[in-house]
């Protein structure tokens, strides 16, 4: 999943996203890999581990389409970064 994302600051130039906006967008991911790694333990004991990461596959699937999917911009490129964030912090736990 992070091997995808460093094309990230081409793709959103190519659509016209300012490297000011992408930036910043690229670290907001961070925190929700960080509290969503802490507290999906509980999560991981109760239903298993293949079905967080499953889980975790699948936000991260909806967060790459929706760069294809819904336009460009801002408010898309945070939302999908939080989004990948919450699946990177559901994969990792899980696979480990």
């Amino acid at each position: 999943m992070t091997a995808s994302q460093a094309l990230l600051p081409l793709v959103m130039a190519r659509d016209g996203v300012a490297e000011t906006i992408t930036g910043p967008a690229l670290s907001a991911s961070v925190v929700p890999v960080v509290l969503v790694g802490l507290l999906c333990g509980r999560y991981i004991a109760r239903i298993g581990a293949a079905l967080v990461l499953a889980c975790g596959y699948g936000l991260a699937m909806a967060a790459n389409l929706s760069l294809d999917l819904l336009p460009p911009g801002p408010t898309t490129l945070f939302g999908m970064r939080i989004v990948h964030g919450v699946a990177l912090g559901l994969v990792t736990p899980a696979a480990l």
